[in-house]
C-alpha cells in the first residue's frame, strides 16, 4: 500500500472511531442535561429522547416528517436548557462522520485512479526489504544442507559450496561498489585457506613461437627458461627450419625457402615479438630456482599463498605475453584428465576488469570443466557488452547462462543493462486494464483482468535503483 493510501485509510478509521465514540458517549450513555428556569441541573434526557432527536435533526433536511419532529425536539431542548449542549455534541459526532466518509471516498478515488496492483502469477519475482532477506536466507540454507557451508557472502549469509563452483559475475559501473564486493570475496577465500589467483590486467595476447617452445620442451623438459627461448628465436632461418622439421613439420614447408615472400613475412612477424621474449629472459634469467609452475600450484592444495598477476601499463605487450600464457597453461592443465575432479579443492580466479584482457580461446575450458574440479571463477566487468565485443554474442550469452550467481550493481542504460534484464528473466503478472466506451451519448467505464509478461527488472530500473545511495 502506498503512503497516500495508508494515510487516507488511517485518517478515515480514526474519524469513524471518533464519530461512533462521540455518538455513543453523548447520546446513549451521557445524554444532555435538563435544567430548570434558573439553570440548575435537574436530570438527563432519556436515551430514547436523545437518540430520537438526533435522528430527527439528521434527517430534517430531506424528510418532512423528520423536520416536524425536530421542531418539537428543538422547542423541548430550548425550554429545558439542553439545546446548546445537544447542538455541540451533534456537531462533533456528525462532523467526525463526514470526515470519515470523506476519507473513505478519497481512498476509493485513489484506488480507482491508481488501479489494482499487478498480481504475480509465475516466474521470477523481485523482492525488496525484509522479504528479500528472508527469501535469501531460506534459499542459501536449503542449498547449504545439500553441499555444506561456503564463503560468508553476502555479508551475514553463507553461500553453499556448490554455488561457489558455479562461478560468480559482478557487473557494475565506476563507483557502484563492484571492487568492494570483489575484495570481500577475495579476503573470505584467502582467510579460509583457499588457493587464490587475482588477475588485474589489461592488454593483448601475443602469439607463441610453437616450434621453439616444443623443441625446448623436448630437450629441456621442466627446466627451460625464457632465456633459452630467446636464444632459440635468434637462430638463423636455416636453423629454425631444421627445428620446424623435427618438432613442428607443418611449419617446415613455409620456411623451406628463406628468400620467398611467405618465409620473409613469417620471419618478420616472428622477430617482431622478440622484445617481449628478451625482456622476460632478462627478468627470469637462466635459472629455474624461482620459476613459477602452474601445475605445481594447482596440485599443491590448500595453504599455498595467493598469486597476484599485475599488468604494468608501461609494458603492455610484455604483461600480456606472460599473463596470457599463464591463463592458457592453467586452462590446459585443468582440462586435462590428469587433473582429477574434487569436491574439496577450491581454486579461486578473481578476474577484475575481465573485458580488458585480450581474447583467450582456452577460457571456456575453465568455465566448462572447472566446476567439477573445484575451480571458482569470479568475473568483474563494467558492462556485459564489453565481453560481447571481445568474445562475440553467442559465447557471451553462453557464459552468462553458465554463471550461477550474478551480482548486479548500478549500470548505465544501454546494451549491458538490457543483457542483465534478460538474464533476470520475465514473469507473468495479472493486471487490471480499464477501458471506456461511448454509447448513446453515455460514457461507461469497465475493468478487465489481463495476463501480461513483464521483465523482472527493466533496464531503466537497473540503472536507477541499484548501487550505493
Amino acid at each position: 500500500m502506498s503512503a497516500a493510501k495508508f494515510a487516507l485509510g488511517g485518517a478515515a478509521l480514526l474519524a469513524m472511531g471518533a464519530a461512533y465514540g462521540t455518538y455513543h458517549l453523548n447520546f446513549e450513555r451521557r445524554t444532555p442535561v435538563v435544567r430548570d428556569a434558573t439553570g440548575y441541573p435537574i436530570s438527563r434526557m432519556s436515551v430514547a429522547d436523545a437518540t430520537g432527536c438526533f435522528a430527527a435533526k439528521l434527517a430534517s433536511r430531506t424528510d418532512e416528517d423528520a423536520r416536524h419532529a425536530w421542531a418539537r425536539c428543538e422547542r423541548f431542548l430550548d425550554t429545558s436548557g439542553a439545546l446548546a449542549e445537544f447542538n455541540r455534541n451533534f456537531g462533533i459526532s456528525v462532523g467526525s462522520g463526514v470526515a470519515a466518509a470523506g476519507g473513505l471516498a478519497g481512498l476509493g478515488m485513489l484506488a480507482a485512479f491508481s488501479g489494482r496492483r499487478p498480481r504475480h502469477l509465475r516466474g521470477p519475482k523481485k523482492l525488496t526489504g525484509r522479504a528479500n532477506y528472508e527469501r535469501l536466507a531460506r534459499t542459501l540454507f536449503r542449498e547449504a544442507k545439500q553441499s555444506g557451508l561456503g564463503l560468508n557472502f553476502p555479508p551475514g549469509f553463507y553461500m553453499s559450496r556448490d554455488r561457489e563452483c558455479r562461478h560468480l559475475m559482478i557487473t557494475g559501473g565506476v563507483g557502484s561498489g563492484k571492487t568492494q564486493t570483489l575484495w570481500h570475496l577475495i579476503l573470505e577465500a584467502y582467510y579460509r585457506g583457499d588457493q587464490v589467483l587475482i588477475l588485474d590486467t589489461k592488454g593483448d595476447m601475443t602469439a607463441g613461437m610453437l616450434a621453439c617452445i616444443v623443441s625446448l620442451q623436448a630437450e629441456k623438459p621442466g627446466i627451460w627458461t625464457w632465456a633459452d627461448l630467446y636464444d632459440r628465436t635468434l637462430l638463423k632461418p636455416e636453423e629454425l627450419q631444421a627445428l620446424a622439421e623435427r618438432y613442428y613439420p607443418a611449419a617446415s614447408q613455409l620456411l623451406a625457402d628463406p628468400s620467398s615472400k611467405t618465409a620473409m613475412s613469417i620471419l618478420t612477424t616472428f622477430k617482431a615479438h622478440l622484445p617481449t621474449i628478451e625482456a622476460l629472459a632478462d627478468a627470469w634469467g637462466r635459472g629455474a630456482e624461482d620459476a613459477f609452475s602452474v601445475a605445481h600450484w594447482l596440485n599443491e592444495g590448500q595453504g599455498t599463498g595467493p598469486v597476484i598477476l599485475q599488468r604494468d601499463g608501461r609494458y603492455p605487450e610484455l604483461s600480456n605475453a606472460w599473463i596470457s600464457s599463464l591463463i592458457g597453461l592453467m586452462a590446459s592443465h585443468i582440462g586435462s584428465p590428469s587433473f582429477p575432479e574434487s569436491r574439496e579443492r577450491r581454486v579461486w580466479l578473481f578476474l577484475d576488469e575481465f573485458p580488458q584482457l585480450e581474447r583467450m580461446e582456452d577460457f571456456s575450458t575453465l568455465l566448462d570443466l572447472g566446476r567439477s574440479k573445484g575451480i571458482c571463477i569470479v568475473l568483474a566487468a563494467q558492462d556485459t557488452s564489453q565481453i560481447r565485443a571481445r568474445y562475440g554474442r553467442d559465447r557471451t550469452n553462453a557464459w552468462l547462462s553458465m554463471v550461477g550467481t550474478h551480482i548486479i550493481t548500478r549500470m548505465s542504460i544501454g546494451e549491458g543493462a538490457e543483457d542483465v534484464s534478460r538474464a533476470l528473466g520475465v514473469a507473468e503478472v495479472e493486471v487490471a486494464v480499464r477501458s471506456r466506451s461511448h454509447s448513446g451519448g453515455k460514457v461507461s467505464d469497465s475493468t478487465s483482468m489481463q495476463v501480461q509478461t513483464r521483465p523482472v527488472m527493466t533496464p531503466s530500473e537497473i540503472a536507477s535503483e541499484l548501487g550505493p545511495r
